[in-house]
């Protein structure tokens, strides 16, 4: 999750570390030393742009004269506002003007402002779904079963007359029937809640969508401003 540390929390982990190594190492300094050497090598060379990058972003001004910030800026102010630029242009690449949003099973290409005819489009899609959803119902599956166990009973009772089959046919019958009603009835209210909650994830997604687009913008101006001010730089 975290692939690179700025210098405070480099110098935390590295302090870390060699403590880690000295209990490795059951007290043994020098020990500890020559493992930590070799996984934190200390760098004796520097080129000239480290070096002046290393000023420029010095923060203990005890360390660094300002004079050595101020030319070391200027040195590095073209290459510095170019890296801020072109790594501007990478991320606005990635930025699309509509993204898809999936809701139970619905799929649509949408921008931030998108939601009349996007959720117009929604309750459309769940009204067209609305026989297949209640079919797909366990219990509704289940009543359907009855009735035809039923049925199933009564057509035995038509081929050989028998009371009990033709009683257990005819309760079946009843019992399933009034049960198979009542389902769908309290399934007209569950997809009506089902559409209703569709439509409230889709203006959600939508607003925070608009919401992330407007904070990406102020981003993007401030690193405008920031090439703006490596590129006019003057000290």
């Amino acid at each position: 999750m975290i692939n690179s540390y700025d210098r405070e929390e480099f110098k935390v982990v590295k302090n870390k570390r060699y403590n880690e190594m000295i209990i490795s190492a059951k007290g043994d300094v020098g020990i500890a030393q020559k493992y930590f050497n070799m996984e934190f090598p200390q760098k004796t060379t520097f080129s000239m742009d480290e070096l002046l990058f290393e000023w420029a972003f010095q923060d203990d001004s005890k360390q660094v004269d300002i004079t050595v910030k101020k030319f070391s800026l200027l040195y590095l102010k073209k290459w510095l506002g170019k890296g801020f630029y072109e790594f501007a242009e990478q991320y606005r690449k990635k930025e699309k003007p509509k993204y898809s949003i999936a809701i139970d099973g619905w799929k649509r290409e949408c921008a931030e402002d998108s939601y009349p005819e996007a959720s117009a489009e929604l309750v459309k899609y769940y009204n067209k779904n609305r026989v297949h959803d209640t079919l797909v119902d366990k219990y509704i599956k289940i009543f359907i079963g009855m009735a035809a166990a039923s049925l199933l009973f009564l057509l035995i009772t038509a081929w050989k007359f028998n009371k009990i089959t033709l009683i257990i046919g005819i309760l079946l019958g009843v019992v399933s029937g009034f049960l198979l009603w009542r389902r769908i009835s309290d399934m007209q209210s569950i997809l009506r809640a089902k559409r209703e909650n569709g439509c409230r994830i889709l203006k959600k997604a939508l607003e925070e969508l608009k919401a992330w687009r407007m904070l990406y913008h102020l981003e993007d101006d401030k690193n405008k401003d920031l090439v703006n001010v490596f590129e006019n730089m003057e000290i």
